[in-house]
């Protein structure tokens, strides 16, 4: 898949910026405090401010293979949504092959859901026998 352009992405991130200043400037001292402490400790304020704007109504949220391994799916055509992770990294070449940067850190997005975009994984008749 093709990265999104530089002047894409920049577009993308400043109406994603003022989506969740609008929905925090419409959330009540008590409301916003309740959704904090909803994902505290899973999940960064930042990234817990990105789940609010893609998706209000969320409750539990895990990654696709977190849901699998507690025994649920994500459902086919589901729209994930989009946080960040923080990835350290040992060291960055340039062309030539030359060591310009170590220990440095990069960002990269993952895509998590909410419980309500998945169902249980069906017990088979053979779990029984």
């Amino acid at each position: 898949m093709a990265r999104m352009p530089r002047e894409d992405r920049s577009k993308a991130l400043e109406a994603l910026s003022a989506k969740i200043k609008r929905q925090l400037d419409a959330l009540d001292e008590d409301a916003l405090a309740e959704y904090g402490e909803m994902f505290e400790g899973r999940y960064s304020p930042k990234n817990a401010l990105l789940i609010l704007a893609q998706r209000p109504d969320a409750t539990v949220v895990r990654g696709y293979n977190q849901w699998k391994d507690e025994g649920r799916h994500v459902r086919k055509g589901e729209t994930g949504i989009k946080i960040r992770k923080v990835v350290a990294r040992g060291e960055q070449k340039n062309d030539a092959g030359e060591i310009t940067k170590t220990g440095y850190r990069s960002v990269i997005w993952l895509t998590v859901f909410d419980i309500d975009q998945t169902d249980p994984v069906a017990v088979t008749a053979a779990v029984a026998a």
